[in-house]
């Protein structure tokens, strides 16, 4: 099972994705390539189309990624990337899971 935690605050998000789909053999697991691509359309989007510093950290099973400088277009497209990941969980639910992680942009609305 592939799982997605995202903890955004105001400024930044941390986002890590671990394990695999298991839906389909190598090379032509659908699910895989739907969150590869999600992945990698909001890495390739922070990074030509916004002002927004991306680091990444990949280690066997797993990738990290740290954006600082988050922006109201950078944040739509992290929202954009949510979004794809809550939808591939809902299709895929024995294959994706999606936690967003409480950050402290809610509590900040609650003051």
């Amino acid at each position: 099972m592939i799982t997605v935690k995202v903890k955004q605050s105001w400024n930044d998000v941390d986002i890590l994705i671990e394990g695999h789909a298991g839906y389909a053999e190598i090379g032509k697991d659908i699910v895989c390539a739907s969150m590869s691509t999600l992945y990698q359309n909001l890495v390739n989007s922070i990074d030509q189309l916004s002002d927004s510093i991306v680091h990444e950290f990949t280690e066997e099973n797993s990738t990290r990624i740290h954006i600082g400088g988050l922006y109201e277009y950078s944040r739509a497209l992290v929202d954009s990337f949510k979004f794809g990941c809550q939808s591939l969980a809902m299709s895929y639910p024995n294959n994706v899971e999606y936690i967003d992680v409480q950050s402290h942009l809610e509590q900040s609305d609650q003051d």
